[in-house]
């Protein structure tokens, strides 16, 4: 990595420091390092070429490290690597082709990830991954743009609106899953959440209503 490479995106997993870096040859992609110049490499060229596949959103659990890459054939789509060349794959192909379904906001929630991504069809909805091809589905396609997926307890929150709601803002707003169907489900709408955090097993945030005004709310699981 001659010159400067600015690392970003640092995430440790089994003793080793993942990270994105870009370099002429090869554009930005997924690198690992032991600590030592020897011990720090390319884990794969995933989009070949400098113009790189652009690995963000890297989080560690079940063993391997999970993120959105891009390629030519799949666009942006959700990837795996156990830290090796060959261990570094493709998880599924969201939204076949090019288009590639952006997934986003990783969260692990016991032994799956939630994130939000757009298969093509329904729009941005919640999504879960064991890991698997067949274990990455839909948990409510129908969501509009889950984002700020919060664990608390082992219960997701996030924030999202629905398309059945037609637009109308009261539909928008807080929801909690347990990563099923029936397990999603809405538990509040307020205008203008923000800033989930969970502390010590009570979700904390920002919201506004027309009583009150901007002030701290609080959920529990």
């Amino acid at each position: 990595m001659a010159g400067r490479s600015s690392p970003d995106r640092l995430t440790p997993l089994a003793g080793k420091l993942f990270f994105t870096t870009e370099d002429r040859t090869h554009g930005e992609e997924l690198w690992k390092s032991d600590g030592t110049r020897a011990g720090t490499s390319l884990v794969r060229d995933i989009s070949p070429g400098s113009a790189g596949s652009d690995p963000v959103g890297l989080r560690s659990g079940l063993g391997r490290l999970f993120f959105r890459a891009r390629d030519p054939i799949h666009g942006r789509e959700l990837w795996k690597s156990n830290g090796s060349r060959r261990g570094t794959v493709l998880v599924k192909d969201i939204n076949p082709g090019s288009a590639g379904s952006v997934p986003f906001d990783l969260q692990r929630v016991g032994s799956r990830f939630l994130f939000g991504a757009d298969d093509g069809t329904h729009g941005g909805g919640l999504w879960k991954s064991d890991a698997t091809r067949s274990g990455t589905k839909p948990v409510r396609a129908e969501l509009c743009c889950p984002h700020q997926l919060t664990n608390v307890s082992g219960r997701l929150f996030f924030l999202a609106g629905s398309y059945r709601c037609n637009g109308h803002g009261g539909c928008a707003g807080l929801w909690k899953s347990d990563g099923t169907n029936a397990g999603t489900r809405f538990v509040k709408g307020l205008e203008e959440p923000y800033d989930l955090i969970n502390i010590r097993g009570t979700l904390l945030f920002a919201a506004f209503d027309r009583v009150h005004g901007t002030e701290l709310w609080k959920a529990v699981p």
